[in-house]
């Protein structure tokens, strides 16, 4: 899941399989968060000049970098659960971490979404974007407007698969839901 209102973006997980991997605990922040079944967010700014990076794991811990720079430390707020062949991270991070609303309204900003699951000693990435070797790129556009009760994502081309995908809503979206699910080929949780 994808929204925002005037304040925070939030991205909401779920993975369909247990975390088998997690050695980071939520205390530990900026932690090698890669080396544990994660999820990532990495966002572009309109044109370019600042990219973010979030990695996330199953106990809640936050990884998260500006301009590759992991000492920087932004607002972020997380909530996790795990099931018994699931996990769930439901991310907040405050517009004005990934430059402000005024400045992401109406511009194409460049979005990743990405999990990253360890198996003994492989390890699955399955990714929405553009993939190059074992980092992310982000690549797909999301683009914020002027009025709050609207949402929209857009990628193009959707690397799960080959097609694209456009989600929006206009108007009042207060008490609806609006949910997609993208699953790849030959994947079963």
């Amino acid at each position: 899941m994808l929204a925002h209102n005037n304040k925070n973006l939030f991205v909401k997980y779920f993975v369909g399989k247990a975390p088998k991997k997690t050695q980071t605990p939520a205390a530990v922040r900026d932690g090698k968060l890669w080396e544990d079944d994660s999820v990532e967010f990495h966002f572009h700014a309109p044109g370019g000049k600042q990219q973010n990076q979030y990695i996330f794991n199953s106990a809640g811990a936050i990884y998260d970098s500006r301009n590759t720079q992991a000492s920087w430390n932004g607002g972020t707020t997380v909530k996790s659960a795990v099931g018994k062949n699931f996990w769930t991270l439901e991310a907040t991070i405050p517009l004005d971490d990934l430059g402000g609303k005024d400045m992401l309204t109406g511009q194409d900003c460049k979005a990743e979404f990405c999990i990253s699951i360890h198996d003994r000693s492989t390890i699955h990435y399955y990714h929405w974007g553009n993939y190059t070797g074992r980092t992310y790129k982000a690549r797909d556009i999301i683009r914020f407007n002027t009025d709050d009760s609207y949402f929209q994502l857009d990628a193009d081309p959707l690397k799960l698969n080959t097609g694209n995908l456009q989600i929006s809503g206009k108007g009042d979206l207060k008490g609806k839901k609006v949910q997609a699910s993208i699953t790849p080929d030959g994947y079963s949780p």
